[in-house]
C-alpha cells in the first residue's frame, strides 16, 4: 500500500469516527454476494457481484465508502481481479480505490467517495452492484462446493461518513455438481444399450 493510500485509509478511519454527524442511519442495508449459488469446474471463471440493497432510492441514505474484507478458500479458487462501480463517483476523481486486493485468503476493497450527499443521492438506486469479483476455478472436484463470504466489515458508511446498520451479510456458494466425462460416458452407453434392447422387444 502507498503512502497516499495509508493516509486516505487514516482520513477516511478518523472521520468515521469523529467528523461524522450525530443522527445515525435508519435504513437496513443488506450486503450480498450474487448469484448467491452457481455451478462451475476447473479452468473456468466465476464473477461475483458485490451488492448493496435496502438504500434510498435516489434519496438519502446513499452509499458513501466501505472497507471489507472477504474470505475465499485459495486451494479452490484463484482471485484474478475485481472492478468497482461508478456510484460512489468516478475512481480517480471522484472517488478512491483503497482496496488492498488479495492477501492469502482474504480479499480488502475499499473506497471513498468524495461527492456531496445529493450527488450521491442522484446516483444512487435503492439497489446496485458496488464491485464486481473475479475468481478462476482450480481445484473443485465433483460434487464439492466452495465459498466466498463476508470476512470483516470494516467500514459500511452513508452519504455522511456515519455507519449504515447492516440487516444482513450474504455470502456465495460455487460447486462443481457436473459428472467427470468417464460417468457422463457411461451413462451414455447404458442408455444406449436400453433403447438398443426395447427395440428388439
Amino acid at each position: 500500500m502507498n503512502l497516499r493510500q495509508t493516509l486516505l485509509r487514516a482520513a477516511l478511519g478518523i472521520a468515521l469516527l469523529f467528523g461524522a454527524s450525530q443522527a445515525p442511519a435508519l435504513e437496513l442495508v443488506t450486503v450480498s454476494l450474487l448469484p448467491s449459488t452457481q455451478n462451475a469446474i476447473p479452468t473456468q471463471t466465476v464473477n461475483l457481484a458485490l451488492t448493496i440493497s435496502g438504500l434510498g432510492d435516489h434519496n438519502p441514505s446513499s452509499f458513501g465508502g466501505f472497507d471489507i474484507n472477504l474470505f475465499f478458500d485459495s486451494s479452490k479458487l484463484t482471485f484474478t481481479g475485481y472492478n468497482l462501480s461508478n456510484l460512489l463517483g468516478a475512481v480517480g476523481t471522484e472517488a478512491d480505490d483503497l482496496s488492498i486486493g488479495a492477501t492469502g485468503n482474504t480479499i480488502n476493497l475499499a473506497q471513498l467517495s468524495y461527492l456531496s450527499p445529493s450527488e450521491l443521492a442522484t446516483l444512487q438506486p435503492s439497489e446496485f452492484t458496488f464491485a464486481t469479483l473475479s475468481f478462476l476455478v482450480n481445484n473443485l472436484p465433483q460434487f464439492q462446493q466452495t465459498f466466498v463470504f463476508f470476512d470483516l466489515i470494516k467500514v459500511l458508511s452513508d452519504e455522511n461518513g456515519d455507519p449504515l446498520q447492516i440487516a444482513s451479510l450474504n455470502g456465495a456458494q460455487i460447486g462443481n455438481p457436473i459428472p467427470e466425462p468417464p460417468a457422463l460416458l457411461l451413462f451414455g452407453l447404458g442408455l444406449a444399450l436400453l433403447i438398443r434392447n426395447r427395440r428388439r422387444i
